[in-house]
């Protein structure tokens, strides 16, 4: 309009809109498809927001091809149990699609099926400030997936969570992987997943021979009741 008057903005578009008169505000001016600007004098901006909720969606962290048998891949065996917290910051997410809400599961991208299977394999999800490992794993995750018994099938294998992981959309998330078979470890029977490196080190892991999957859990740093030890590395998998 060239002189004072009133508009009606409208929006075409699905999801959660949000009007502001202010690109600072904390709340919206309105919500839905079409906003009445009021009596306007003078040049006024506003600024809409929409939010497309992505449940049900499949997004994929790490483009990685590299099927190397090494630490940092979740079924490398090198040792008899390992727990691995891998970060992945909020940068990663939402540049791969990600969106705030509830995580429902996740999937490694499996090449080769192990010859032995993987005890008391578990996984928990949780938040975190830091964007680097350190030798100190992250404590208050959240218990997500069980499985006593792990196999190993060639492919896309997906975990479907006990119970949603609420993700807020700005946190980075750490994803922890933790499995003993109480031996002496077995190299050449792992399963091999698709892996990529990260700079800085994301992620951080404990190993141990003869020791149960309890005990590697409960190891915060160093070794786990005086085998293995707790180091970093750059290799994450593709999830």
């Amino acid at each position: 309009i060239c002189d004072e008057g009133e508009l009606t903005l409208e929006v075409d578009t699905e999801g959660e809109i949000s009007w502001y008169d202010a690109e600072d505000a904390d709340e919206p001016a309105g919500t839905n498809s079409t906003f009445d600007t009021g009596l306007l004098t003078e040049t006024t901006s506003f600024w809409l927001e929409v939010f497309q909720s992505t449940d049900g969606a499949e997004v994929q962290v790490g483009e990685g091809t590299d099927t190397t048998n090494a630490t940092g891949s979740p079924f490398y065996h090198s040792w008899g149990g390992y727990k691995y917290q891998y970060i992945f910051t909020a940068e990663e997410l939402l540049a791969s699609g990600m969106m705030e809400g509830d995580i429902s599961g996740l999937a490694f991208d499996i090449t080769q099926e192990a010859t032995v299977d993987y005890n008391d394999f578990t996984i928990y999800m949780g938040t975190t400030e830091q964007d680097a490992a350190t030798s100190t794993h992250q404590e208050g995750l959240t218990l997500v997936y069980t499985e006593d018994v792990l196999a190993t099938p060639v492919g896309i294998t997906e975990y479907a969570f006990d119970q949603d992981f609420a993700w807020d959309g700005e946190s980075n998330i750490v994803v922890q992987i933790s499995w003993s078979n109480v031996n002496y470890g077995n190299y050449s029977a792992a399963a091999l997943a698709t892996t990529h490196t990260t700079s800085p080190n994301r992620t951080t892991y404990t190993y141990a021979d003869n020791r149960s999957a309890e005990e590697i859990l409960a190891t915060m740093t160093g070794g786990v009741n005086g085998s293995g030890y707790t180091p970093t590395t750059s290799r994450r998998p593709n999830i």
